[in-house]
């Protein structure tokens, strides 16, 4: 019986998954795990607020629902973050596991 093995090019990409799904995972780490749904130097927002002016551009702040909307989209960026360190981890721990067998 034919010994069953893991491509190369899908090792290599597991590999590539698990480095980008990190950096994915840190850039959504804050939305993930911030105690309020919205918040604004660390205090909650509600509905019609506006943070602050922006330091940067040094025009006004940004409303409430925009920052639900950019808090939604990195939130999902930090899921799929942890879906590609999951999946790379997984197909690594299974190339391994089915090199070892005899």
């Amino acid at each position: 019986m034919a010994r069953y093995q893991v491509p190369d090019p899908l090792r290599g990409l597991a590999a590539l998954a698990i480095f980008v799904g990190f950096f994915l995972f840190l850039f959504g780490t804050p939305i993930l795990f911030s105690p309020h749904e919205v918040d604004c130097d660390g205090q909650a927002m509600r509905p019609g607020q506006v943070c602050g002016p922006n330091a940067l551009t040094g025009g006004g702040g940004d409303p409430y629902e925009v920052i639900v909307q950019e808090n939604a989209i990195r939130r999902w960026i930090g899921y799929s973050g942890v879906v590609l360190v999951g999946w790379g981890a997984l197909t690594l721990i299974i190339a391994a596991v089915l090199a070892r067998r005899p």
